[in-house]
């Protein structure tokens, strides 16, 4: 059963692997924020902001952990098990100074997607620049907007999502 959920979600979410665009989008309203949280209170703590925190807990459920994996093109097709848990690590290098962020899944070091560095060179590791620049990727910029679908002066940019969201079909679970 949780291979079958976790393939109709990844369904939803990715539209089948055949519309990155689909997935992008939905994946940016529907955890996006959250992952900008995460990487701004990286940022913080890197800039030494007042109140940064050198460890954040925040808590979820298996729907919550899916979609971050998902986003992250970390999905392996399974449905994520009771007490599954997504890390992120900021480490400092003791030399050079530069930051890096480590993703665990269920505490194994997770490779991000192609796009960052460490993913070309086989490491876990991706320098803290390139790991803003994929958060900020599947973050919106302007969530209100980017979500508005009643309004008339979106209604342009909402059809395409509304179309999309229409052709699934429900007939493929």
């Amino acid at each position: 059963i949780y291979s079958c959920a976790g393939t109709q979600i990844a369904y939803l979410m990715q539209k089948d692997g055949k519309d990155s665009s689909f997935r992008t989008e939905v994946s940016r309203l529907g955890i996006g924020r959250f992952l900008a949280v995460v990487s701004s209170s990286m940022e913080d703590f890197i800039t030494r902001k007042p109140f940064s925190k050198t460890m954040k807990l925040y808590s979820g459920h298996d729907t919550t952990v899916l979609p971050v994996l998902i986003s992250y093109q970390l999905f392996n097709g399974i449905w994520p098990s009771f007490c599954s848990s997504i890390v992120w690590e900021l480490h400092k290098h003791k030399i050079t100074g530069n930051h890096y962020v480590r993703v665990l899944y269920d505490f194994k070091p997770m490779i991000l997607p192609a796009t960052t560095s460490g993913a070309r060179f086989g490491s876990a590791f991706v320098p803290f620049d390139e790991f803003k620049a994929l958060t900020d990727s599947l973050s919106p910029s302007d969530f209100e907007s980017e979500c508005a679908l009643c309004s008339q002066s979106n209604r342009k940019q909402s059809e395409p999502v509304i179309r999309r969201i229409r052709d699934i079909d429900p007939g493929k679970f």
